[in-house]
């Protein structure tokens, strides 16, 4: 499977979701890709951080692509069970191309108002291409915090305009936040994500 995680805005967890998207896909034996789409190459970074020092490493492979022909160069790529695209946020060209490249986007989202509110630049650039690449999308709600109401707000919001909302939610935890340069911890709530697609 092809998946895009996309949000033209930035800040939305879209290279945390993308590694440990590939992490919980490759811990169950599948070869997986992640192709690192941002110009500022942080799932990259963030791969050449891991194991400095102490000889980890990741369960799958990252390679930089921050180009508008996306789908000619993932045609190219071979011998994946999964490849996971991480688009960069304010680069509509190469968002549209990994949307173009695709079978599935995630859409990872704060459930803060505001951030429901600019979601639609992604929506639209979503409906720009549907002629090419019907590609279907669900929003995954990330940084949702326990104990109040802005999850259930958002989702509620967000299904009354009829968008697709995974019942997987992504808590805000330190464990997210500061595991840049590691390698993703397992049995995280990324596990339960591709078994919603």
């Amino acid at each position: 499977m092809k998946i895009a995680v996309a949000n033209l805005k930035g800040g939305a967890s879209k290279t945390t979701t993308s590694m440990f998207l590939a992490t919980s896909l490759a811990r169950t034996g599948a070869r997986v890709l992640l192709i690192d789409a941002d110009p500022q190459g942080s799932a990259l970074g963030w791969s050449e951080e891991v194991g400095l020092g102490s000889g980890d490493a990741l369960p799958f492979t990252v390679i930089s692509l921050p180009v508008r022909d996306l789908p000619k160069r993932l045609g190219q790529q071979e011998g994946y069970d999964h490849i996971i695209v991480d688009t960069p946020p304010g680069y509509p060209d190469i968002v549209r191309s990994a949307l173009l490249a695709v079978e599935t986007v995630i859409i990872p989202l704060s459930p803060a108002t505001v951030e429901v509110a600019r979601l639609s630049s992604t929506l639209t650039l979503l409906q720009e291409i549907e002629a090419q690449n019907p590609v279907g999308f669900v929003v995954l709600l990330t940084r949702v915090r326990k104990g109040t109401n802005s999850a259930k707000q958002a989702r509620a919001t967000l299904e009354a305009l009829g968008y697709p909302v995974l019942d997987t939610e992504i808590p805000l935890r330190e464990q997210f936040g500061n595991s840049y340069g590691l390698v993703p911890d397992a049995g995280t709530e990324y596990d339960a994500v591709f078994g919603e697609l």
